[in-house]
């Protein structure tokens, strides 16, 4: 869990919560996220030049770069 959910949920157990500190904790959250999806972007674009299928007992398997990029594209919501 993250320092900003942390916040949200301190916030809100001191009912009624100024609105304008909602706010601001739901702007910061919003920056937070927008931060973290630019970084799986980048790891998608970094495993996306690397993917490549090899062989094994010849079927093919894709191989560790092909793998990862599948779990950041399904963390992306491309999937």
């Amino acid at each position: 869990m993250t320092d900003m959910t942390e916040q949200l949920r301190d916030a809100t157990r001191q009912w009624p919560v100024p609105r304008q500190s909602l706010v601001d904790l739901m702007i910061e959250a919003a920056d937070e996220l927008a931060q973290q999806r630019e970084a799986l972007e980048q790891c998608a674009e970094y495993f996306d030049d690397r993917s490549d299928v090899d062989t094994s007992d010849g079927e093919p398997v894709a191989n560790k770069e092909m793998r990862l990029l599948g779990v950041v594209r399904e963390a992306l919501g491309e999937k």
